[in-house]
């Protein structure tokens, strides 16, 4: 076995590795909001101090407890979250539910999660390999039309 293969298994099994890429199991509802944990408290923001909407919740726990993107752990798809003014989004932000505005504060940055970086990279990637196509048709089409000149 040669050395770049035994370097890509340890990458492979480095990031398989659960105690790396954990699902995120808590005792209380929370919010994802752009790569950051949001624990969400009982305390309810009046409406004067409402900013912005800034997001909402668009995933929920896989299959296997993980989270990715905008997720929540108690929260439906859909729940959207706002800015408190006089507040910077790295502290605190609201979530609307239940015709409440609720107040969540930052915990803990999440972990990383594949499709977190997959799924909004799909377009650039549809486009590199339309390029690629592309190109190696090219190329193919130029090689036929040499040996046809012949």
């Amino acid at each position: 076995m040669t050395v770049m293969m035994k370097r890509i298994i340890v990458i492979i099994l480095f990031l398989s590795n659960p105690l790396i890429i954990q699902a995120i199991d808590r005792g209380y509802p929370f919010v994802i909001f752009d790569g950051k944990i949001y624990k969400v408290s009982e305390e309810h923001v009046n409406e004067e101090q409402i900013g912005r909407k800034i997001g909402q919740v668009t995933s929920n726990p896989d299959k296997n407890g993980h989270y990715y993107g905008n997720a929540s752990n108690y929260y439906p798809i859909g729940t959207i979250y706002y800015e408190i003014k006089q507040m910077k989004t790295n502290e605190g932000i609201s979530v609307y539910y239940d015709d409440k505005y609720m107040k969540a504060v930052f915990i803990e940055k999440a972990p990383f999660h594949w499709k977190n970086w997959f799924i909004p990279s799909m377009p650039y990637l549809f486009l590199l390999s339309l390029v690629v196509l592309y190109v190696v048709r090219e190329e193919y089409r130029k090689q036929v039309l040499k040996k046809s000149s012949f």
